[in-house]
């Protein structure tokens, strides 16, 4: 890239920047380190959390919340959260003392009391990861937005992002990565989306860090589309497929006593009362759907696939199964190993004396 000539900046003043509404892309004019936290803003509009990006072509990459200096020649997001511009002004101060910063990766610096805890939360879909995103409850924190809560930055290039959906909120509505709650003794559950562009990859959630967590509480991830209660404190991870245009998926965390867990479950957990066969998710597909299914009682399960002429194409399943909620994946292949063409194909399911047939369509 032909930049062209370019001049110095004066260490005798600060320098200023203009920050429009939204996220803004800005780097350190220096030729040394200079601390975040001493960086002086015009508006309390201005997040505290300075969001850089890490990664290589051998490693996992993607956006970096735990950045607290701005380093020389490197880029960083920053959040003005208002209406109106707002200037920040970085000062020629080296950043060679060891002073905490305010934030340390969006979570407050600060010992926890006996009553407060925190969760992190991570998605990574092929070497693409997000990694810090924190809920948890803390005496300062409020149920809708505070100072403790911090947005999700921008989608670029292929990505994955996990993020709390709070546009209802009054105050800064958007889309946030760390969202921390008032204390309750018998739990919260967050509501959040997982969004890649990535097609036809796995996409791993994980509890990644547990802090302070009280011992009588569980904690439970609930799937919307395929219908799927676990428990991260005995299954730590979670893994769905993408379609051919990536993820765009609905999820629940439930945090607290078993009352509270099951009192906002979405009726997903425990023992099903009923043989059901769900809808594939996605429908259409293509190259891969997943098919949800709920047992009552031990049965010796049954699920293949045929096409309309009634000639059976693939066997997904045949198992004996306990009680509970499974799903079982088709990549659109036949017993052979061959792509079967486009079509609706029938899935059905036979658990001891329960039948049930449903159409799915597969698109190329």
């Amino acid at each position: 890239l032909g930049t062209g000539s370019g001049k110095s900046v004066t260490t005798a003043q600060n320098y200023v920047i203009t920050l429009p509404p939204g996220w803004s892309q800005i780097g350190n004019p220096f030729a040394f380190s200079v601390h975040w936290q001493d960086v002086t803003r015009s508006s309390g509009d201005v997040e505290d959390v300075l969001v850089g990006y890490q990664g290589s072509t051998n490693d996992a990459t993607g956006y970096d919340f735990t950045r607290t200096r701005l380093e020389p020649f490197q880029g960083y997001f920053v959040n003005n959260r208002g209406a109106v511009s707002v200037t920040i002004e970085i000062p020629p101060q080296s950043a060679t003392g060891t002073t905490a910063p305010a934030k340390q990766g969006g979570l407050p610096a600060l010992t926890l009391e006996s009553d407060e805890w925190i969760l992190q939360l991570t998605a990574q879909s092929d070497r693409f990861l997000d990694k810090d995103n924190y809920i948890g409850v803390l005496n300062e924190a409020a149920d809708t937005w505070d100072r403790n809560d911090f947005s999700e930055a921008p989608f670029f290039d292929s990505f994955v992002s996990l993020y709390f959906p709070h546009e209802d909120w009054e105050v800064y509505p958007g889309l946030y990565t760390g969202d921390f709650r008032s204390i309750d003794t018998e739990g919260h559950f967050w509501d959040f989306h997982v969004k890649s562009n990535i097609a036809n990859s796995e996409v791993v959630l994980k509890l990644a860090n547990i802090q302070n967590l009280p011992s009588e509480m569980d904690i439970v991830l609930i799937d919307k589309a395929s219908r799927i209660s676990i428990s991260l404190l005995e299954q730590d991870s979670y893994t769905f497929l993408s379609g051919e245009d990536g993820a765009e998926r609905d999820f629940r965390i439930v945090v607290g006593k078993a009352d509270f867990v099951d009192s906002n479950d979405l009726d997903f957990s425990g023992i099903p009362e009923a043989f059901t066969l769900s809808q594939n998710y996605p429908n259409p597909f293509n190259p891969e759907t997943s098919i949800g299914y709920e047992l009552p009682l031990e049965s010796e399960v049954k699920i293949a696939i045929y096409n309309l002429r009634g000639q059976r194409v693939r066997v997904l399943l045949d198992a004996q199964q306990n009680p509970g909620r499974y799903t079982v994946s088709w990549d659109g292949k036949s017993d052979n190993g061959l792509s079967v063409a486009t079509g609706v194909y029938l899935v059905r399911t036979q658990a001891g004396k329960f039948v049930s047939v449903r159409k799915i369509l597969l698109t190329k």
